[in-house]
């Protein structure tokens, strides 16, 4: 046999552990997306007795959104999986909160 045939085989790029790596992803998504789901639930918690949207509402939503794509970006170089899922779950609140945040207005 040659030196080839003996040397273990070369890892993925994706390394030991792919579920620790999809965790790192999912609990991005699920913090970020919990982030700014509470503080749309404050907001049209606030608003339920009244016909209008409370005029801090969208603001304290925008300024969750904005901590989350700051948090995102300041962890890119270091957990890159954890904050590709900040990405995603913000991407998903906007959606959320522009699906409950638009009758309300």
């Amino acid at each position: 046999m040659t030196e080839e045939h003996r040397r273990p085989r070369q890892l993925l790029e994706y390394g030991r552990r792919p579920l620790w790596k999809f965790a790192h992803v999912f609990f991005g998504v699920v913090m970020a997306w919990a982030v700014i789901f509470a503080t749309l639930y404050l907001g049209v918690i606030s608003s339920f007795e009244s016909d209008k949207l409370a005029w801090w509402a969208i603001p304290l939503t925008l300024l969750a959104i904005g901590v989350c794509m700051a948090l995102a970006w300041w962890l890119r170089g270091r957990q890159p999986g954890f904050s590709a899922g900040i990405w995603i779950g913000t991407g998903i609140g906007l959606i959320h909160a522009g699906l409950c945040y638009g009758p309300a207005m």
